[in-house]
């Protein structure tokens, strides 16, 4: 399967937090599973058949024991979560379940809550989920979208893009203590894709599009 989601929706791949293992959708007879393999030999450590239609981006629990994602069932989408600690057990747990569109979960790193996209029809935002309790909070509104989430390694920002400025994706980051909204970029062909580096609280790494029509 070739990686085609659009980057709005998250990422294509999840990296473990101990850099040991990959997660990633792949398409299996005529069904999608979730293949984790090892990051340094390439090796297939788990496939997971998931009775979900169009289930995409992959996102690691911290411990690597849980793989969060999002998933059709019964046309509405969804974020759910896999048991991939031990291939013999496919425990699944429905994170979400309302009306909007639930895309491109993001798991914060202490493992209590994950960030992720709503979509009522008109705009996506993000939300942010308290595994715990259940709680939701809209994070982000406005007549504009906001997407593809990323937390920095002490879980007080968070980077995404959004096309509020010109209708054009460019990166933004979220204060979660203040919700202080700052604009980083200002590509006219925007940028996608944002993933704070680790072991950084300043490093952000993303896609941009060039004028030779290239990411």
């Amino acid at each position: 399967q070739g990686f085609e989601t659009w980057p709005c929706n998250g990422s294509d791949i999840s990296w473990s937090r101990d850099g040991k293992q990959i997660a990633f959708f792949a398409r299996i007879n005529r069904d999608h599973a979730l293949v984790i393999i090892d990051a340094v030999t390439g090796k297939v450590l788990r496939k997971i058949e998931l009775p979900f239609d169009q289930a995409f981006s992959p996102s690691f629990s911290p411990d690597g024991n849980w793989v969060y994602f999002s998933a059709v069932e019964n046309i509405t989408r969804d974020i759910y979560a896999v048991y991939a600690g031990d291939q013999k057990v496919n425990q699944i747990v429905k994170v979400t379940g309302d009306e909007r569109f639930d895309t491109a979960p993001a798991v914060s790193p202490d493992g209590r809550q994950i960030v992720y996209v709503g979509s009522d029809g008109d705009f996506q935002h993000l939300f942010l989920l308290d595994l715990a309790t259940g709680t939701k909070e809209q994070l982000t509104f406005g007549g504009f979208n906001d997407s593809a989430p990323s937390w920095s390694d002490d879980g007080s920002r968070l980077v995404y893009v959004s096309d509020e400025a010109n209708q054009i994706w460019n990166l933004y980051t979220l204060d979660l203590a203040t919700r202080t909204v700052s604009q980083w970029t200002e590509f006219i062909g925007g940028a996608d894709t944002p993933l704070f580096a680790r072991g950084s609280l300043d490093t952000v790494y993303y896609l941009v599009f060039r004028d030779d029509d290239q990411f």
